[in-house]
């Protein structure tokens, strides 16, 4: 099978703020919550990256980063709110990856509402090799 998309490398980046005072079951650090919060967020890879793929289908060199807050609702730890804070990359894109963040939910909840900043790196890479016959 031959694919003519380019190879995606997508990096989540460093948690940049995380202000959170307590948790529900368990009081995370600092270190805990960007550590939860970044694994919650690493199980939408594959849909950032199909978002991707679709901007790259319009533009092969489209390229940046893009970086969103995130509000998690106390208690329940649902993500409540995205906000596009820095873009550098198309905003069919921008709304793509708010709308792939919407609906999830750290578990287990805080006590308290929580507050992230989260930079994604978009690049595109080589063609992938055709696969053999």
């Amino acid at each position: 099978m031959v694919t003519n998309q380019a190879a995606v490398r997508l990096s989540l980046g460093a948690l940049l703020s995380v202000s959170v005072a307590g948790c529900a079951f368990a009081k995370r650090s600092p270190e805990m919550y960007r550590k939860d919060t970044t694994a919650l967020l690493e199980t939408k890879r594959g849909e950032l990256k199909a978002c991707y793929d679709g901007v790259l289908r319009e533009n092969e060199k489209t390229s940046g980063s893009l970086t969103i807050f995130v509000v998690f609702e106390k208690d329940t730890g649902k993500i409540t709110k995205t906000e596009v804070r820095e873009a550098q990359v198309p905003a069919e894109l921008q709304t793509c990856v708010e709308n792939s963040l919407a609906g999830l939910v750290l578990q287990p909840g805080d006590a308290d509402e929580g507050h992230g900043t989260f930079t994604y790196l978009f690049e595109p890479g080589p063609t992938p090799p055709a696969a053999p016959e």
